[in-house]
């Protein structure tokens, strides 16, 4: 079974903004953009899946279901990933996502999981 792992940062917008937006086209999307991927790292994907759980989320797939991280949650992931099955096949991958996870929350925005399997 295949498994797309995808972390994002999402701006957060004012209302201002979203005003803005709405007048524009009608719609209010939060921009978001990608900055992490992993295929078939399902250890990383069932951490976020018991994270998801802990903060109260109730899809049992957790397929294409989103969490949000905060920076505790990263802190927590950075601590604990390397003991994670098959962790050695995706280290730039994760440490690249570390660095951009950091920099979402310096300009204030939020970071997402979400997997696809």
């Amino acid at each position: 079974m295949g498994l797309d792992c995808y972390a994002e940062e999402v701006e957060i917008l004012n209302a201002e903004e979203k005003t803005e937006k709405f007048l524009e086209d009608e719609e209010i999307h939060n921009p978001s953009w990608e900055i992490g991927y992993w295929r078939k790292f399902w250890a990383l994907h069932n951490w976020m899946a018991k994270l998801y759980q802990e903060k109260g989320g109730d899809d049992n797939d957790f397929n294409l279901t989103r969490v949000e991280l905060n920076k505790e949650d990263i802190d927590v992931l950075k601590d604990q990933i390397e003991e994670f099955d098959g962790y050695e096949q995706y280290v730039e991958a994760t440490d690249r996502f570390f660095e951009r996870a950091y920099e979402a929350f310096e300009n204030g925005n939020i970071v997402t999981y979400h997997g696809w399997y």
